[in-house]
């Protein structure tokens, strides 16, 4: 399977990417599942975390196309490896993950 995902779509419900917690879409090629566009309806509730985890627990590769704001911080926090990918507009820093996340932080009180 291939192509567009989106809210909805029987592989998004699976993973958790629902629209009580998201909107947006993902990418689904080959084995690789890109997420091109992602708002969490209510943040800091550990929702993109545990699709990440599902997608990666399926054994999907999770790509994120040039993260701007508080997704590069996310990528970066969680490890992504930081590469570029060619494209129809040219070359894309694309941030991939291949394995688990590394353990969640709980700050001490």
């Amino acid at each position: 399977m291939s192509g567009e995902i989106r809210i909805g779509h029987p592989l998004a419900t699976e993973l958790g990417f629902t629209s009580e917690r998201f909107d947006g879409y993902l990418w689904l090629l080959d084995n690789d599942l890109y997420v091109s566009l992602v708002d969490a309806k209510t943040q800091g509730q550990g929702h993109f975390r545990a699709f990440v985890e599902a997608a990666l627990a399926k054994g999907y590769t999770v790509k994120i196309p040039t993260p701007l704001g508080q997704m590069e911080y996310i990528v970066r926090r969680w490890g992504f490896q930081q590469t570029v990918e060619p494209s129809e507009l040219g070359p894309c820093e694309v941030w991939v993950r291949r394995s688990a996340l590394p353990p969640k932080v709980i700050p001490c009180s």
